[in-house]
């Protein structure tokens, strides 16, 4: 039998044709994908057209795009056409989701895209137009598909479970597609056996020669398309011998020439035209009305093409069609070709562009200009992937090598800034021509370089010095509305802060004074609330606050991990949390590495902070991994270095954090980072007081900050403002502690977030005594949101706990007892330890390992509430993950540690566990 289309029969394909089967239904009740693979010629368009014929009968709604091997379309070129269809349902979507899709398919001006961040917008989208039936998108030859393409559908195929839509995409074997990848269910097409070969070759040449027969069964070897092919190249003079001029060639592969050699040269010409070009658009290229119908019919006699006269298209029989009709032109019959096709596309700007550029074999200005052109449009477009490739192509036709030099190090600063691939960025500043003496003049090639020197090298001092003497030299240092001048003073202002000397801040902060009232909001917003917290951050906030308004909303991964430092500092992060997770993906889907580990990083410091330790752990282990893999040094001594070890030593592993504070230590010392020696003070304060070694806490915790002293652009003072009074006090230094606590009082730290402002009371207690101190402790405990803060807020308590025990106070008894259990729930076992030897003096005999009477919101993280609600309605991890922007592993994770403290093993018992721990002392 034969499908509609015309396609391969499809005999011997049983097996394929039941695996089509259950995909289908699959398909129509909960969503699946399936990628077809397999040799050229073996009949995955056949399979894809039968499965199409199948679906449709099976009222699954069918929508499908092809793929051209030399199409020279912009990036999710064929994801356009694929989607094309659904463009009604974009209306119907969020303003996050339906901006993406205009952004990255309809060309609407935009931010960078992301790959991820355009997945999930067409799950979405799929989402929408499956709540009117099941439907299913095909997409065929996908090895010749743009990557972008082939990326976002590999990323939406992962994730259509639940939805009752289907991705069925075929590949060639071995094409190296990310439709490859193992983690994809994947068909492979085999060759047809010998027996199903016969059928296949009986029943289209039932009277074919017996010796020609034979040779086409030995040759073709089970591949259907050469089966149905070769007798047509082969008759009985050829028998013994290979088809002239291509004797080397598989049989597959020389199914085509002699066909297409023996057509006019006019019909040649039109169809190399025809397959250089892709669309199929028969009026595109014509001279004429009668022309192509004219020149195409003897391609179409031959077998070779499809013409459908009344929508004005043209369809090569197979893709080995178009393979054969460009190796068989000549070089200098291509750049004409290229040529006519770039004149031919004046209203497709980007198009013609990459027409031009191959049909130019020799350096050309011209060209190189209206590549660069429509780089700068396509970045604007929010194509950034894409843009970079017209760059690089610009710079390869530059003739000038001052213009090929400008044009390279352009590139290296967007593969150093968006793409975050140092190691690529390093390679094209090294091969830049004139690298020298243009390094030396161009603001970007500064900053690629410095970003290459700060994250791979950790060269805090060099970047910094390069970096301040380009922005000295910029022509548009004064101008407040350059964006290459924004970028470098964020990079220069995060320099700074990671050399961690006042003096290091003086050049950024005279670049700004230039700027004045003009000074780009977002480096203003970043400069006082993470730059300088302790003295401004309060000034901040109304700002802040704007911002943080449409963060979910924001579609720019550069300014989303931008507003998050302005976070870090302030205690805000949890507001940034979801726009954060659509970075973090984006990274895993072929978008921004670097910005993704920032994100990882900013949502780890979240993650210390709100007491969510073990989700900690599993961020900074996915953040390593993209550090490990890309060469970001940088941000792997934050995340493994201090973060994870910070976890590590509030839960009581004091040598592996002796050892990681020393060798961070030592590594500041080497590069001039004088923040990361503030990391490795706060681990060495943090294991002494573990420890009970206050006089070594106190000599650590004030090389960060001298008691008494918040000076400015010391913001990481703030993460030990508790320790340095705890330790002043538990060593007799009263008067130091009492001189920290007057400092935060003077720069109004209770302003800048309820979590300080609890610390402040807090240690404005420990420094007082008698009823001054209790009534201080019970303000601070009563700080609105203080328990997002669980690890603060429970030494505040364990203190308040010692202090009404010294007094006799029975009352202490239930302080001690919640900072038991909050420190139990969090595993940090010295603390632990600490407030049940309190506990037991106070002759309670309560087993610090037993939750007495306890709220919802001490047993669970507002984090873990959420997903045990959601849980509870019965979403799956994954649709959890989605709505929470978590992995499915993460959500798995926290699942499986609520469970003991809920005191059930499933999730059916989710609902009325939850139930019980919101009734009030529902235990007495």
């Amino acid at each position: 039998m034969t499908s509609a289309s015309g396609a391969t029969p499809l005999v011997g394909r049983d097996t394929s044709l039941a695996v089509i089967a259950t995909f289908l239904e699959e398909v129509a009740t909960s969503g699946a994908h399936l990628v077809v693979s397999g040799d050229p010629g073996i009949g995955k368009t056949s399979l894809l057209q039968a499965s199409r014929d199948r679906a449709t009968t099976a009222g699954i709604r069918v929508f499908a795009a092809d793929a051209a091997q030399f199409d020279t379309r912009s990036s999710f070129g064929a994801l356009r056409e694929l989607l094309e269809p659904l463009w009604g349902y974009v209306a119907h979507l969020d303003a996050v989701h339906g901006g993406t899709l205009e952004t990255g398919l309809a060309g609407a001006l935009g931010p960078p895209l992301r790959r991820g961040a355009l997945g999930h917008a067409v799950l979405a989208l799929l989402r929408q137009v499956a709540a009117d039936g099941p439907v299913l998108l095909v997409l065929d030859d996908a090895q010749w598909v743009d990557p972008d393409t082939c990326d976002v559908v590999a990323f939406v195929a992962r994730r259509l479970v639940g939805l009752r839509a289907g991705l069925l995409s075929a590949t060639r074997f071995g094409s190296g597609s990310p439709l490859e990848d193992e983690s994809l269910r994947h068909h492979r097409l085999a060759p047809l056996g010998e027996e199903e070969s016969a059928i296949l070759l009986d029943s289209a040449f039932p009277r074919l020669p017996a010796q020609v027969r034979e040779r086409v069964l030995l040759e073709a070897d089970g591949n259907p398309l050469a089966l149905l092919e070769l007798p047509h190249v082969l008759d009985t003079s050829s028998i013994g011998r290979s088809p002239a001029k291509e004797p080397s060639a598989p049989a597959v592969l020389r199914l085509f020439g002699p066909r297409i050699r023996a057509l006019p040269d006019r019909t040649r010409e039109f169809l190399l035209l025809h397959a250089l070009e892709g669309s199929g658009d028969l009026g595109l290229l014509a001279k004429g009305p009668e022309e192509p119908l004219g020149l195409s019919a003897p391609a179409e006699n031959a077998g070779l093409v499809l013409v459908d006269e009344a929508a004005g298209r043209l369809r090569f029989r197979h893709p080995l069609v178009t393979t054969t009709v460009v190796e068989l032109a000549t070089e200098e019959e291509r750049l004409r070709a290229h040529a006519r096709i770039a004149q031919a596309l004046q209203r497709s700007p980007e198009r013609r562009a990459w027409h031009l550029a191959a049909a130019t074999s020799e350096p050309d200005e011209t060209v190189a200009t209206e590549l660069e052109l429509q780089f700068r449009d396509s970045s604007a477009r929010g194509d950034v992937a894409g843009g970079l490739r017209l760059l690089q192509r610009a710079a390869e036709l530059s003739p000038e090598p001052s213009e090929r030099a400008r044009r390279q190090v352009m590139g290296a600063f967007i593969e150093a800034d968006v793409t975050g691939d140092l190691r690529s960025a390093a390679r094209t500043l090294l091969d830049a021509d004139d690298v020298a003496s243009t390094g030396t003049q161009s603001l970007p090639a500064t900053l690629a370089a410095t970003y290459v020197l700060l994250n791979a090298e950790c060269e805090v001092d060099t970047a910094h010095g390069l970096l301040r003497e380009a922005i000295n030299r910029h022509p548009g240092r004064d101008d407040p509305t350059d964006g290459v001048l924004e970028h470098a003073l964020h990079s220069l202002l995060m320099m700074s802060w990671f050399g961690g000397r006042p003096a290091q801040w003086s050049p950024f902060l005279e670049a700004v004074e230039r700027l004045g009232p003009g000074c780009p909001p977002l480096v203003d917003l970043v400069h006082r609330a993470f730059g300088d917290a302790s003295h401004q951050g309060a000034s901040a906030l109304p700002l802040l606050t704007e911002v943080l308004r449409h963060v979910d909303a924001e579609r720019d991964p550069l300014r989303i991990t931008r507003i998050a430092l302005a976070c870090v500092y302030t205690d805000r992060m949890g507001e940034c949390r979801q726009a954060l997770r659509r970075v973090v993906d984006s990274g895993y889907d072929g978008g921004a590495v670097a910005l993704s580990i920032n994100a990882l990083v900013s949502s780890c410091v979240d993650d210390w902070l709100t007491g969510q330790w073990d989700e900690a752990l599993e961020l900074v282990a996915e953040g390593v991994r993209l550090c490990e893999q890309h060469g970001y040094r940088r941000y792997s001594v934050i995340l493994a270095g201090y973060i994870d070890q910070l976890v590590r030593v509030a839960r009581g592993d004091q040598e592996g954090g002796l050892r990681a504070a020393e060798e961070m230590a030592e590594w500041a010392e080497e590069r001039g980072a004088g923040l990361t020696r503030s990391f490795a003070e706060h681990l060495f304060t943090l294991r002494s007081i573990s420890l009970g070694d206050y006089e070594t806490a106190y000599g650590h915790v004030t090389r960060i900050a001298p008691a008494g002293e918040l000076a400015a652009y010391n913001p990481h003072a703030l993460w030990v403002l508790f320790d340095l009074v705890e330790s002043a006090m538990a060593t007799g230094r009263a008067g130091a502690a009492r001189q920290h606590v007057a400092a935060m009082r003077e720069h109004r730290i209770d302003r800048i977030s309820p979590r300080l402002r609890m610390v402040a009371d807090g240690c404005a207690a420990l420094a007082s005594t008698g009823e001054e101190a209790s009534n201080l402790f019970e303000r601070a405990l009563a700080t609105p949101d203080g328990r997002r803060w669980p690890f603060d807020r429970a030494r505040i308590q364990l203190a308040y706990g010692e202090h009404l025990h010294r007094c006799n106070d029975p009352a202490a008894r239930a302080w001690l007892t919640e900072a038991t259990t909050t420190f139990g729930r969090l595993g940090a076992r010295p603390w632990e330890a600490r407030a049940a030897k309190v506990l037991r003096a106070s002759g309670t005999s309560v087993s610090p390992r037993v939750v007495t009477s306890q709220s919802g919101a001490d047993v669970l993280s507002p984090r873990e509430r959420e997903i045990a609600d959601l849980a509870a309605q019965g979403l799956s991890n994954r649709e959890i993950g989605e709505r929470l922007y978590l992995s499915h592993r993460s959500v798995g994770a926290a699942l499986y540690r609520m469970f003991p403290k809920l005191g059930i093993t499933t999730r059916a018992a989710l609902a009325a566990a939850l139930e019980r721990l919101d009734q009030p002392d529902a235990d007495g």
